[in-house]
Formats: C-alpha cells, sequence, structure tokens
C-alpha cells in the first residue's frame, strides 16, 4: 500500500511539473507572438525554427512559408555569405563578432524592398537543441530621423561659421563655447582668447547692467530673445 502512494504522489508531482512547463511555454509563446519586433529562432546551420507575427510584419512572409528556410533569405543577397561565415566562425571558435552583441544590418522584405535592421542576436538550448534567438527591429524612421539632424546640424555649421556677421554660442554663465570668424575680426580677438573669456569681461562697463538683466530674464525664461545695442571692449 506504501509503494502504491508512493508511486501516486510521485505521479501527481510529476503532473504539476508538466502542468508548470506547459503554462511556461504558453506564456513564453504570447510574449513571443505579441512583441513588436520580429524574434526568429535558427538552428546552427541557419534554419529557421520559428518565426513570430512580428516578424511576419516586418519582412512581410507567412510564418509558415519561412519555418525551414534559410535565414539568410530575409537579407540581400550581397550579404548571405558573410552572414554564414559569421555563424560558422562562431560554432567553430567561440569568436562572438555578432552573437551576444547588437549590431545593425539591412533586411529584405518580401517585396524585395532592402530596410535597415537593428539585430541582437544569442544563444539559447532547447530540449537538447543549440538554437540561436535573433530579435531584429526595423529602425528606418530612426535613421531617417538621425539622418535629418545631421543634415540640419550641417546646415547649422555652414551657417553659423560661413555668416557675414559675428555669431557665438554662449554658456549661461556668460563663457563663449563656439564663435564664427567675423565675430573674432570684429572684436580683434582670435577665437582662441575669445573662448577663454565672458562677455561680460568685454562688454562696456557703461553697457553691463542692462546687458546683464536681459541674460537673467533670459535664463528665467521671461522672454525668449531681445534685441539690443551695446559696446564691446
Amino acid at each position: 500500500m506504501s509503494k502504491l502512494k508512493n508511486l501516486i504522489l510521485r505521479l501527481i508531482k510529476q503532473t504539476r511539473v508538466e502542468d508548470e512547463l506547459r503554462k511556461s511555454e504558453e506564456r513564453h509563446r504570447a510574449v513571443v507572438d505579441t512583441a513588436f519586433d520580429a524574434i526568429v529562432t535558427i538552428t546552427p546551420d541557419a534554419v529557421i525554427r520559428s518565426f513570430n507575427r512580428g516578424a511576419e510584419r516586418i519582412f512581410g512572409y507567412g510564418a509558415q512559408d519561412m519555418i525551414g528556410r534559410p535565414v539568410t533569405l530575409l537579407m540581400p543577397e550581397r550579404y548571405r555569405d558573410l552572414c554564414a561565415a559569421g555563424l560558422r566562425r562562431y560554432l567553430q571558435t567561440g569568436e562572438a563578432r555578432v552573437v551576444g552583441g547588437t549590431t545593425e544590418l539591412v533586411g529584405l522584405r518580401n517585396d524585395g524592398c532592402e530596410f535597415p535592421i537593428e539585430m541582437s542576436l544569442g544563444e539559447m538550448h532547447e530540449n537538447g537543441d543549440r538554437l540561436f534567438t535573433g530579435v531584429m527591429r526595423d529602425i528606418t524612421e530612426r535613421k531617417r530621423n538621425e539622418n535629418m539632424l545631421r543634415e540640419a546640424q550641417d546646415r547649422f555649421k555652414s551657417l553659423f561659421h560661413h555668416a557675414p556677421i559675428g555669431v557665438a554660442m554662449v554658456s549661461l554663465e556668460g563663457r563663449y563655447l563656439q564663435v564664427n570668424r567675423s565675430l573674432c575680426e570684429m572684436l580683434g580677438y582670435s577665437e582662441q582668447v575669445l573662448r577663454a573669456l565672458t562677455w561680460q569681461e568685454i562688454t562696456h562697463p557703461d553697457d553691463l547692467k542692462i546687458s546683464v538683466a536681459y541674460a537673467h530674464q533670459i535664463e528665467e525664461g521671461e522672454i525668449s530673445k531681445y534685441h539690443l545695442e551695446k559696446r564691446f571692449l
């Protein structure tokens, strides 16, 4: 009777473990399927094992069309050999240029359109199988914003340095952070000397009080700009 009882207890315990494992797997699948990013699991020979809904949305393929096919189909042909070689090198040497980190790559949609992606690749083991999971994000919008920002900075830099009027950027304390050539020529200081000074030091004493008052209003957010005639030394 005791042996039977122990057997029943072991069966109950095993059933509970299996039930918890099943629930854990269901939670994992729910997270993967609802993720906004593409999550793709591949085998060591670069064959797709799983393909979530985020991957379907980003790449334009159905999971049923991609599972069992090479993951290199998700990138332009010119990168495919390099990707396969990198994975082989990691399997042979453990050298991790991509695995365990995040890198920017070029993706390829089902319609043949190329787009920038950010990918994090990690190694995992499932039921004794060695697998790799890639989390990929479409960064088209981010790259567009970065390019727009870079172009705006270039335009500002060109305007700043080539303006026929004196232009300066100063700290809240009044120290010159950046000055253009026209301002240096007006004031008679080199850029190096001028950047070691403050505007208060080279403002005419009779005009200093009103200049400081305006600067204080700017700092306090009372005004956003002002126009002032003043004398420099």
